[in-house]
């Protein structure tokens, strides 16, 4: 059994309401090509303040959250996390 590990994915905390997918994009692109911006809806009487970028290189997402650039929009300063995605490899030999 093999977990390969590939780290494209970063989450980003700390979004304003209004911030759109193609603004996101815009900011974290210039590390790498940005697959996909996922921006989940609000829930009741929730703000959406979070989402997530996908990155087609692991060294782009590893960029994007090692710099020391604070990355900010609309007055809000973002927080981000790698999302690891642990692929399992399973071979049965008879």
């Amino acid at each position: 059994m093999t977990f390969p590990l590939q780290v494209k994915t970063i989450y980003v905390k700390n979004l304003p309401e209004n911030a759109s997918k193609e603004k996101i994009k815009e900011i974290f692109e210039k590390h790498g090509e940005v697959t996909k911006v996922v921006l989940p809806p609000a829930k009741d009487g929730h703000k959406r303040d979070f989402g997530f970028v996908h990155f087609a290189e692991r060294s782009s997402a590893l960029k994007a959250v090692k710099g020391s650039e604070k990355y900010e929009f609309n007055g809000n300063v973002f927080s981000l996390f790698i999302i690891y995605h642990y692929l399992w490899n399973l071979v049965f030999f008879v």
